[in-house]
């Protein structure tokens, strides 16, 4: 018996530290970052030849969007539109079907302050412990994909690696395992890229 309190108090010890050394060297934690091979035009073709001709390659989609940061992609847009005279949202949203994934897809395509000020005032007060509006937005009986999705779009070029280690320690599991068993489909895929 004392053998097992003794393992017990070391586990919950060793887990205290590492709780204290993720929120004292990952604050403020991006999961996406400015590619460091970028290219507007080279973007703008691979999403072109995506969503043009038979089917939509989603994957095509996932990789370009999650791997580029927010300005990155807004050069995407400009570049989209120079090329083809078309806009890209616009084509992106035509092709692809799932709602929720077309909700992340046009979330990541906004610009980051005009996404920014979607949530009003009360969300961002009601919302800004932010392991604990995805652990809502996942908990009970089916999930909220609009919560979920604006939340990881939202942070994930700020901290949302901080977030992951913070609900892991609170919540006993990764968000991406949460994630993972709560959506499906390229919807999955893309919150997934983000979450890495």
């Amino acid at each position: 018996m004392k053998f097992f309190t003794i393992v017990l108090l070391c586990a919950l010890a060793a887990l205290a530290w590492a709780r204290q050394q993720a929120e004292a060297t990952e604050e403020d934690v991006p999961t996406v970052f400015p590619s460091p091979n970028f290219n507007a035009v080279e973007d703008a073709r691979s999403l072109r030849d995506a969503v043009h001709g038979p089917g939509t390659n989603e994957q095509v989609i996932i990789q370009v969007l999650t791997n580029r940061s927010n300005g990155q992609r807004q050069q995407i847009k400009t570049a989209y539109w120079e090329l083809y005279g078309s806009d890209l949202v616009e084509d992106l949203d035509d092709d692809i079907q799932d709602k929720d994934f077309r909700f992340v897809v046009d979330s990541l395509m906004m610009p980051f302050n005009e996404f920014e000020e979607t949530f009003t005032d009360e969300e961002k007060v009601k919302y800004s412990v932010y392991e604990d509006a995805l652990h809502e937005a996942m908990a009970g009986p089916g999930t909220d994909e609009t919560l979920l999705s604006r939340i990881i779009v939202w942070r994930c070029e700020i901290d949302l690696g901080t977030v992951k280690n913070r609900y892991y320690y609170k919540y006993g599991d990764t968000l991406a395992n949460d994630v993972s068993s709560e959506t499906s489909g390229n919807y999955r895929d893309v919150l997934l890229a983000l979450i890495k």
